[in-house]
């Protein structure tokens, strides 16, 4: 190394490398190139390597001695030989080369990315080597794919992120260094507004300040806190958020910055808030209590209602407005109050006492609602302030005139059991009739239409998909499209008929005074024509259709009980066609129902008769090798013959029979696979589907133990496969029984991934080894464009967490190919075997050549054209 230096000392200079000229500089220049941290290299034109300091052990593990017996081109990896080659061929210049990338190998095989840079060296003006430092950038690419990663799932998030630069101590006063474009929806800052300003741009006075230093304590500690706060808009009102605050850190400990995770939860709480504040009211009401006591409860609910609103309740005494509750305001204000008609807004209060600085003129704003008794007569009025000043929100009208019928109520006890009679018969999310006073009406009607011999009709009329809209945007979301399709409903049908809410996404509708059959049918077209236009509920534009079914009087039913009953049956046959339909009430629906009773008292017996049977499907590796088997229920129904899983299981899990099946299945599963291990055939996982109701009932866990135990079955050998419905139904409860199952060693699988609600901050916090993609993902992947990106994402997605992904239901040489080009693990389907007897895994077992290649459907399907899998999991 020393003899290289004295060399090439004038030329290290050419590269920005000289020596001090002062004296002894050239020992500390050796010194210091021999010591850098950088690696510091030559090498001659043919790339081998002439000199090295010794950087070069610590970051490849080899010694400078072995290094000096290789070539440049024996380190480098993939794309960085071409690179290598233009330098030995003299395609870079003379002068010192912009830095450039290239990968290497290390001693142990782990890849090493460093940032070089190169010249040529030249003895006597003839180019003899090639002069490098090289610095490991290694971390920083990883750094900037795992930014890319993080940013590609953030910016597509539906919460609200923000992540801000600083020191914990800086009490949320860091600078905001990004924001995705869900929190610009939810607070009105653009990301150009946001970012480098502080998170107190979402502080206000009602923001709880003990709060705040429970933040700052935990993100001083390095500790995750979640907490439930009020922030502010850009507008100035005031919103409910749930944020989860998360600090980073360096590998060294160091804070770095921290990350706010926001999800509004303004309506939830306002709907939560005043459903409390409104039944103690009425509870109170109800007790005789004192006046001012329940005004002052109305006035708080208003305040806890909308948060920068400030609200006094007056009423009329003697011919004057004397304040009695809430806010306290000047006599000026009082008198300010002259018009109370009915929606009157004057904008003339000012507040005497105020717990925030008092509006001013220039900048507050303030109104007042009247008071009215049930005839109409003036009892008062509801004075609200705003330190802002803009008009009212028609919401905060609401509220507030909703406040003030309370308290009417309160004022005038005898309204109060005209209220509750009313709320007794209405549904309080639609104002629609609820089922007790739809069931009166249709018991009264259909007494007239048997007196007049006219027809009547029952509509049962279900949303189609509301469920997925109510759980993936949330019961506001949900509760204010029930409320639209309640009003279009409503408008399609006469006066003398009625429109019931029966619970849920459950509608009725009762048509009287009928003459022919046919103002039926065009009703329902009508129901389903009105709902074709898209729903706007905040920023969310919504689609839904319903699936009708129709009862006539007197063909269908001629009591109420029956005329219901049958439009339910017409109902489901509706949603079995396709949804989106209407359709009349046949007799030949019952016969279907009484199938369905009769699978139900067959499956009581079918156990202990010994009518079910397991199938296998094997589960193959992407290069041919068997690495699984997935046990499937099949019944063999001594009348009915085969019965398909998709009639049997929802009858077993509503009448409960769901629980001794599936300990049946999993115990016979266990008990043979242990059975093929004691023959000798090499140990292969076996999968096994368990019911939501299965999987939720207490003592599961110890349940899979004991049939572990009991069969000599390995746990570690076993995987349960669990769909996004069970798992997401309640997922608290689903973590901790998936843990007590990982606590045994079993593997855990989520089936039909991407057909439910797959949330992506659930997903990665679950104990689960496969994500199993569903067959939908692998139709149409010749022909639609987006479907192999997305495929690809979701393999990503899910190696990026370390589990193993299988796709179900692959049938085609192409689907396989495509298949392996994004990676997947494992394939299941008719193309590789379809389900097959204890038997024929026994043969599969002894031939493991049987999946060396994919080229043909495996034996027992050659003579069929693929076609989606006949046994379907218990769930």
């Amino acid at each position: 190394m020393s003899d290289l230096l004295d060399e090439l000392t004038p030329q290290f200079a050419v590269a920005g490398l000289a020596p001090p000229a002062e004296a002894g500089g050239e020992e500390r220049y050796r010194e210091l190139v021999e010591n850098a941290n950088d690696i510091v290299y030559a090498h001659d034109l043919d790339g081998n390597f002439t000199s090295v300091n010794k950087a070069i052990s610590s970051l490849t593990g080899y010694s400078r001695e072995e290094v000096l017996g290789l070539n440049l081109k024996d380190l480098l990896t993939g794309d960085s030989h071409e690179v290598a080659q233009q330098m030995l061929a003299g395609k870079l210049g003379g002068e010192v080369q912009a830095p450039y990338e290239l990968t290497i190998r290390g001693k142990d095989g782990s890849l090493l990315a460093l940032e070089v840079s190169t010249r040529l060296l030249f003895r006597l003006g003839k180019p003899v080597g090639v002069l490098g430092i090289a610095r490991d950038v290694s971390e920083r690419r990883r750094a900037e794919s795992h930014l890319r990663l993080l940013r590609s799932v953030v910016v597509n998030a539906n919460d609200a992120v923000m992540i801000v630069r600083g020191k914990p101590g800086d009490h949320l006063g860091g600078k905001i260094i990004y924001v995705n474009e869900a929190f610009s929806r939810m607070t009105g800052y653009s990301e150009e507004e946001a970012v480098g300003r502080t998170p107190r741009i979402l502080l206000g006075p009602l923001t709880n300040r003990d709060q705040l230093n429970q933040v700052r304590d935990a993100l001083g500690r390095k500790q995750a806190v979640r907490v439930e706060m009020i922030n502010y808009r850009k507008d100035g009102s005031a919103y409910w958020v749930d944020v989860n605050f998360v600090p980073n850190t360096e590998e060294s400990g160091e804070f770095t910055n921290w990350v706010a995770v926001q999800r509004e939860t303004t309506e939830r709480k306002r709907a939560e808030d005043l459903e409390r504040d409104r039944n103690r009211v009425l509870e109170m009401v109800a007790r005789n209590g004192e006046i001012e006591t329940i005004l002052n409860q109305l006035a708080e609910l208003v305040e806890r209602q909308c948060p920068d609103l400030r609200c006094s309740v007056l009423l009329l005494r003697n011919g004057e407005l004397v304040q009695v509750a809430g806010a306290t305001l000047s006599s000026e204000a009082v008198r300010g109050v002259q018009d109370l008609s009915p929606g009157a807004v004057p904008d003339s209060l000012t507040l005497s006492r105020f717990p925030l600085p008092a509006p001013r003129p220039s900048t507050g704003s303030s109104w007042s609602v009247p008071i009215l008794s049930a005839s109409g007569a003036t009892l008062g009025a509801f004075a609200v302030a705003c330190s802002v000043r803009r008009k009212p929100l028609p919401e905060e009208l609401g509220l507030i005139a909703k406040s003030s019928q309370l308290a009417a109520i309160a004022i005038e006890q005898r309204q109060l059991t005209d209220k509750l009679a009313y709320q007794a018969q209405h549904d309080a999310l639609t104002g629609l009739p609820n089922r007790a006073l739809f069931v009166d009406r249709l018991q009264r009607a259909l007494a007239q239409a048997r007196r007049q011999g006219w027809l009547a009709a029952v509509l049962f009329v279900d949303l189609d998909r509301f469920k997925q809209i109510n759980d993936t945007l949330g019961h506001s979301v949900g509760d204010a499209l029930l409320q639209q399709v309640a009003r279009r409903l409503e408008s399609c049908i006469r006066r003398t008929d009625t429109l019931a809410r029966m619970g849920g996404d459950e509608f009725t509708v009762l048509l009287t005074e009928l003459h022919d059959q046919q103002y039926v049918l065009t009703v329902a077209q009508k129901l389903l024509d009105t709902l074709q236009m898209p729903f706007q509920i905040d920023t969310f534009e919504l689609f839904v259709t319903a699936s009708i079914g129709i009862g006539v009087y007197p063909r269908d039913g001629r009591d109420a009980a029956t005329l219901q009953r049958n439009a339910d049956s017409a109902m489901y046959c509706a949603k079995n066609r396709g949804k989106n339909n209407f359709q009349l009430f046949v007799p030949e629906l019952n016969a279907s129902a009484m199938e369905s009773l009769e699978i139900e008292n067959s499956l009581r017996r079918a156990l202990e008769n010994g009518e079910f049977q397991l199938r296998y499907q094997p589960q193959i590796s992407i290069d041919g090798g068997l690495t699984g088997l997935e046990a499937l229920l099949v019944w063999n129904h001594p009348k009915l013959g085969i019965i398909s899983p998709r009639q049997f299981i929802p009858v077993a899990e509503e009448c409960g029979l769901i629980i001794p099946i599936g300990s049946w299945v999993l115990k016979h599963a266990c008990a043979q696979a242990a059975e093929w291990r004691r023959a000798g055939f090499p140990p292969v996982k076996v999968a096994v589907n368990v019911s939501v109701i299965q999987f939720m009932r207490a003592g599961f866990a110890d349940a899979v133990a004991g049939i572990l135990k009991e069969t000599g079955f390995e746990a570690a050998s076993l995987e349960l496969e669990l769909t996004e419905g069970v798992v997401m139904d309640n997922v608290e409860e689903s973590n901790r029984q998936m843990k007590l199952l990982r606590a045994l060693g079993v593997s855990l699988a989520l089936d039909d991934f991407g057909t439910g609600y797959s949330s992506l901050s659930y997903l990665r916090n679950l104990p689960i080894d496969t994500l199993k993609i569903d067959q939908s993902f692998l139709e149409g992947l010749e022909t639609e464009p987006n479907a192999v990106p997305l495929l690809k994402a979701i393999v990503v997605l899910a190696h990026s967490l370390k589990l193993c992904v299988v796709a179900e239901g692959v049938e085609t040489d192409a689907q396989l190919q495509t298949l392996r080009l994004v990676g997947c693990d494992r394939v299941q389907g008719y193309l590789t075997g379809e389900p097959v007897s204890t038997e024929g895994v026994t043969r599969l077992l002894g031939d493991p050549r049987s999946f060396s290649s994919f080229s043909a459907p495996a034996k027992e399907d050659t003579t069929k054209k693929p076609r989606r899998r006949s046994f379907f999991a218990t769930n």
